[in-house]
């Protein structure tokens, strides 16, 4: 009996004022679709990041800042994204250079979660993964061309290239390195190379050019240290 009583007081009779109005309704409902299909944008973008698994929960909240240096690294790196509009006017970028372990990857996989989430492309690669898919193209059942994978590095909006400097450094590195950096530059687009390399090392693996190119227009290279956190969580 109390739930026919309750039923009855929904039901609305003549005079009553509607809480919302048809129009209102479609427009809430359409609010709503928008904002679904704005999720699913998102989802995909996480999907495409190539973000690898063990850093897809890495955050600026949850990143150890145990030296002084780190604490610049992660204040600049959460401002490059915070402002990411400007910096990717300029088409800037940034080196991060350090010993293993000491976060590079962790501030920089962040960094590609928060411009996913502000709906950019952004992607994250390691050299030597970049490296292969170019000399992919060279098989002859490739189902790409060389041009069309370099095309595809170019289009993020930040692209992130780890382990630069653990490869052979061979010429033919250097010159798709150069390739890659070089094309992104005169896109204007912002990329994030992340090294173990010391800066000297790093001159001379990628190159003046190439180095140069990174620093131009308040481009800059963040120095990690401490020790490692994997053995140092052992």
């Amino acid at each position: 009996m109390k739930a026919v009583v309750e039923i009855l007081k929904a039901v609305p009779m003549p005079g009553d004022k509607p809480e919302q109005t048809l129009d209102e309704l479609i427009a809430q409902q359409r609010r709503e679709e928008e904002a679904e299909r704005q999720r699913a944008r998102i989802e995909a973008r996480h999907k495409a990041s190539g973000v690898p698994a063990r850093f897809q929960s890495a955050d600026f909240d949850n990143f150890e800042r145990r030296t002084k240096l780190l604490v610049v690294a992660a204040d600049v790196i959460h401002d490059f994204v915070t402002n990411f509009a400007d910096h990717l006017q300029a088409g800037r970028c940034l080196i991060l250079a350090g010993p293993a372990g000491t976060g590079k990857t962790h501030l920089a996989c962040a960094a590609i979660r928060v411009l996913c989430d502000q709906g950019r492309r952004a992607q994250y690669i390691r050299l030597g993964d970049a490296i292969r898919r170019l000399r992919d193209t060279w098989r002859k059942d490739s189902a790409e061309t060389e041009s069309e994978v370099l095309c595809q590095l170019l289009l993020p909006d930040l692209l992130v290239i780890d382990e630069v400097g653990v490869q052979y450094g061979s010429d033919g590195e250097k010159v798709h390195a150069f390739d890659i950096i070089d094309g992104r530059y005169n896109a204007m687009r912002p990329t994030i190379v992340i090294t173990n390399c010391k800066p000297d090392e790093l001159l001379a693996y990628l190159g003046e050019r190439v180095v140069d190119r990174l620093l131009e227009d308040g481009g800059r290279m963040l120095v990690f240290d401490g020790k490692s956190n994997r053995t140092r969580a052992k």
